[in-house]
């Protein structure tokens, strides 16, 4: 069992146990053909909740780095300065969202129960399930992350007990399955991306904070 926990996040565990549970259910049954698309569910659940064997790069005080793994699709300096990175999270990359600072100190956290429209749709800004956590170094430099859901039944789940507890970078805070995260730096910050480029949680380098 402990070697399962070191290779799947624990929130994975509840769906990827109810796809199994609807193939064994539907195989009993001599529904072939729902059994199999059971299994394939469960299958893609596992790959889904999987924790990547990922190693902690050593980077520079004031680094900041993927807090989720998929794709920059925007960079935008914001009218106050800051500077605005959204990652959209794919269908198959991991769902992990791990703190994005050396020994950052989470200030904030809410989340917020909505819809998981498309991303085109008009009301995907307004109406869509997001969370919003600011973490803060020691210098007092801090970034604020949106998560916003998209397209998923899975809800989105971060640590309620982030607010005040020290917090090494790279550490998982919460699961994302589908969607958009952004995060706004310091106008200071010297960003390490470009739109287009791959992401990965913990790993990618995204800007210094000067």
């Amino acid at each position: 069992m402990n070697a399962l926990r070191d290779l799947i996040v624990k929130e994975g565990w509840k769906p990827i146990g109810i796809a199994a549970a609807a193939a064994l259910l539907c195989a009993l049954f001599d529904w072939e053909l729902m059994s199999w698309f059971f299994i394939a569910a469960a299958g893609y659940l596992l790959w889904k909740y999987r924790k990547p064997a990922r190693t902690a790069a050593y980077f520079e005080k004031g680094s900041v780095t993927a807090p989720c793994d998929g794709r920059v699709t925007a960079i935008d300096t914001l009218p106050d300065g800051s500077v605005s990175v959204e990652i959209e999270t794919g269908w198959f990359d991991a769902a992990l969202l791990t703190v994005p600072f050396v020994e950052g100190v989470p200030s904030f956290e809410t989340v917020t129960r909505g819809s998981r429209l498309a991303r085109r749709s008009p009301l995907f800004e307004t109406l869509n399930e997001r969370g919003a956590i600011v973490f803060e170094d020691e210098e007092g430099r801090s970034v604020t992350l949106t998560h916003i859901l998209m397209l998923t039944p899975f809800a989105l789940l971060i640590d309620t007990n982030l607010p005040g507890k020290r917090r090494m970078r790279g550490e998982r805070y919460g699961v994302l399955t589908h969607g958009v995260t952004r995060l706004t730096l310091p106008a200071s910050t010297r960003v390490a991306v470009n739109p287009g480029e791959r992401v990965y949680a913990t790993q990618t380098l995204l800007g210094y904070m000067r």
